[in-house]
């Protein structure tokens, strides 16, 4: 009897304080809109209720296709990177903790048009949100400006807004020569754009928003360079009351999705057809609710100083009221938020939260000398999910959890941070011993067997970062660790790295690199090199290959082995294979306009290239620019390429015999040989890698797998090419077994194209026919 007085008394108090609450609610609620409306504002309570409000929009869902239908059933939830602090256009609620905005509007409603679910990450830097999409820690940037000149590669949808740019000053402020244009470092990639813009002026790109606004406040040489949302939270703000909007510029910048290179197109096609869905007159409607937020955060001042005593005394009893309320719920209630915070949903075990708190702990106790940083993933995982779906994906990581747990010892800890990341923190800081605990692990994970006891190859990069006792910061030392698992190179085999300052260096000179590159294309610095090819039969020169070096400012020549593969990872490539190929083209056609006899010259093709859906559309227009006819080009893609992406190249293949262009495979041998490529893909070259020459040549075994090739692509009419012949005895072997053209440094080195157009001009078969006769060589 006193249990059930008792629970009528909390039952009567509890209905007590949702009646306060309501009536606080209510009028907080009625004076907001009487300031709003005092101020000719039309404001909104929230966003989202506008956007589930499905009568203000189109609710018709925009026409699938089956295989997308069947894509939106079986995906599970695509994870979306955002900037929490683009306010008002996209930013986490601080409040609620939850994704917010115009651009949270927006993916609500391709949510609601597409079915597809999303999981939204804040991720403050710009540069590690493009890593997350191209590494697959995520799947989409859900804001990404200026149509992807941010980061080349990225694969964008459809605009989905348009940001109109405001220049920001004080009072005082006038545009002169002697004016710097201040851009956040977040929107720093923006900076050659507007300095085409404002070629004459001074651009900085080195403070945060808040400490540019402070400088333009004091500063009248100083504006701001922002897109128009964010100058309305910044002009509406009380504090801001001495700027100004200086100039509203014409220009603007698309905002689209942003997904990795090798997206699934299917995806990709969901997402224009959903954002295509929303209206103009949606769009618009959304950008203004997201303003009105602007002012309903400042309206709060205003209520607070007109009806200060009636809204202190509801919060007063408000506060009381919640006070008793969680006084009540304390331990049930911080339990669960303890566990949600701290632990890792999908294995149960602890969240990176959680690793972080009970690491600085133990630092705290006994200092960081003696504890290592170990950090985790799974090389490929995205295929795991692709090609066995994602619950099986999910078993392999609770595999692999259950599997680092049983490894550590008692002051050591395990985490998943997300996705295929994991991390450990050993009591260890000797290389030995850590290599062979990793190396045991790296066994037992290799022994995983799928459901039906097949055998499941998993492969994981580890980097392993040593702690000294000058170490402090928790997060530097991850950040150490997840550099040198990055730096760890793909392979068949599980590998490790261990932090050094040269691994330190060499990931600031890839990045010097990376921001040199942009510019070394508009400063003509990428200097396009020909290697001639010869008929093995007649001495002709049957074509040559182009390739490329970077010529720096400085004039010192960069190899491709240097800057090629960066490019691959950021997806520059893309950009500096359509150079190459247009290089090309020009090339023929001033053979063609000249009168000189054109030979056909291959270009190569990066495996990032074959992942994107208008590859084939921007080559066929460069030939169609030059008017190049087809026969004097080739494509060569390489071996490993084709094999990462075989199922598509069926489709891409089929496009580039239609335009008449030939393609070759290159490097055929290097690394993952597959003679069913020859018999598979209609081809017209196979070109054999130098290393598999050097590999094989001098035994009579090799010699004989080389021969039954050269035999086999014969067979399949197919022009054999050889590439890195370096002596005589190579050269007439390959000539004995029937190989059609040689390429290497027994004939010539690659050299720029006026220097190849020099030697073509004078050449003379004959002359390298006798002089290899006499057993000499010749080069250009």
């Amino acid at each position: 009897m006193i249990k059930k007085t008792r629970h009528s008394f909390i039952k009567v108090k509890l209905n007590i304080i949702l009646f306060v609450f309501s009536l606080f609610i209510f009028h907080a609620h009625s004076l907001t809109h009487a300031v709003s409306e005092d101020k000719s504002i039309n404001t909104r309570s929230d966003i989202s209720d506008s956007v589930l409000s499905l009568k203000q929009f189109n609710q018709h869902q925009p026409d699938f296709t089956d295989e997308e239908i069947e894509y939106i059933a079986k995906s599970k939830k695509i994870r979306a990177v955002y900037d929490p602090n683009w306010f008002p256009f996209e930013y986490t609620d601080t409040s609620l903790g939850v994704f917010s905005g115009a651009s949270a509007s927006i993916f609500e409603l391709i949510s609601i048009y597409s079915g597809l679910e999303f999981e939204f990450i804040p991720v403050e830097d710009a540069n590690l949100r493009f890593r997350m999409v191209n590494e697959g820690y995520a799947d989409v940037i859900c804001g990404v400006l200026w149509g992807g000149s941010e980061y080349p590669g990225l694969t964008l949808t459809k605009p989905y807004c348009e940001c109109p740019l405001v220049l920001i000053g004080n009072y005082n402020t006038v545009i002169d020569e002697d004016t710097t244009l201040l851009l956040s470092q977040n929107r720093s990639p923006m900076k050659s754009y507007i300095n085409s813009k404002y070629p004459n002026l001074n651009i900085d790109t080195s403070h945060t928003i808040s400490e540019c606004i402070e400088i333009i406040k004091t500063q009248n040489n100083a504006v701001l360079v922002a897109n128009s949302y964010t100058a309305n939270a910044i002009l509406l703000n009380i504090e801001n009351k001495a700027l100004k909007a200086v100039s509203i510029t014409n220009d603007s910048y698309p905002i689209s999705i942003g997904l990795p290179y090798n997206a699934n197109p299917v995806l990709l096609s969901i997402l224009n057809k959903s954002v295509s869905q929303i209206s103009e007159s949606d769009k618009n409607h959304l950008m203004l609710d997201a303003n009105a937020l602007i002012a309903q955060n400042i309206s709060v001042f205003s209520i607070l100083k007109m009806y200060f005593i009636p809204i202190l005394i509801s919060l007063i009893t408000l506060i009381l009221s919640f006070i008793a309320m969680c006084v009540h719920n304390k331990r049930k209630g911080f339990k669960n938020l303890m566990h949600l915070a701290f632990t890792d949903p999908l294995t149960g075990g602890d969240s990176l939260a959680k690793f972080k708190s009970d690491a600085e702990e133990l630092f705290s106790k006994n200092g960081t000398s003696g504890y290592s940083i170990v950090s985790l993933d799974i090389d490929r995982f995205k295929y795991i999910n692709d090609i066995y779906g994602y619950t099986e994906g999910d078993n392999v990581l609770r595999n692999i959890h259950s599997i680092l747990n049983s490894h550590i010892t008692e002051g050591e800890l395990c985490a998943r941070v997300s996705s295929d990341w994991f991390v450990l923190l050993l009591r260890s800081s000797r290389r030995k011993v850590l290599t062979k605990r990793i190396e045991t692990i790296f066994d037992e994970v290799s022994r995983y067997k799928r459901s039906d006891e097949s055998p499941y190859n998993i492969v994981l990069k580890c980097g392993i970062y040593i702690a000294s006792s000058k170490d402090s910061d928790i997060n530097i030392m991850l950040d150490k660790a997840f550099m040198t698992r990055g730096s760890v190179k793909p392979g068949h085999k599980s590998a490790l790295a261990f932090y050094s300052d040269s691994l330190k260096n060499r990931m600031f000179n890839e990045k010097a690199i990376e921001n040199q590159m942009q510019k070394a294309v508009e400063n003509n610095e990428f200097i396009i090199y020909l290697q001639p090819k010869y008929d093995l039969k007649t001495y002709n020169i049957s074509g040559a290959e182009a390739l490329v070096r970077w010529r720096r400012t400085n004039k010192d020549i960069m190899n491709p082995e240097e800057f090629i593969p960066i490019f691959e990872r950021n997806g520059f490539i893309i950009l500096l294979d359509l150079y190459v190929f247009e290089s090309v083209c020009k090339q023929i056609r001033k053979w063609i306009d000249r009168g000189s006899a054109p030979i056909k010259i291959s270009s190569n093709i990066s495996r990032v290239n074959l992942t994107q859906p208008d590859f084939i559309e921007k080559y066929k227009a460069i030939i169609e620019k030059y008017n190049v006819p087809p026969e004097y080009l080739e494509l060569e893609l390489t071996e490993s390429a084709i094999l990462e992406n075989y199922e598509a190249l069926e489709v891409i293949v089929d496009k580039i015999k239609k335009m008449g262009v030939s393609i070759s495979i290159d490097d055929f041998g290097s690394g993952y040989s597959s003679l069913s490529i020859i018999a598979t893909i209609p081809i017209d070259t196979l070109k054999i890698d130098r290393n598999f020459i050097l590999k094989n040549y001098d035994t009579a075994n090799g010699r004989i797998v080389i021969k039954k090739i050269v035999e086999l692509a014969k067979e399949l009419k197919l022009t054999v090419v050889t590439e890195g012949v370096e002596t005589m005895e190579q050269e007439d072997f390959l000539r004995s077994i029937g190989c059609d053209i040689a390429q290497g440094f027994m004939f010539s080195a690659p050299v720029p194209i006026n220097d190849f157009n020099r030697f073509l001009s004078e050449y003379d078969p004959q002359i390298l026919k006798s002089q290899r006769i006499k057993g000499g060589s010749f080069s250009v």
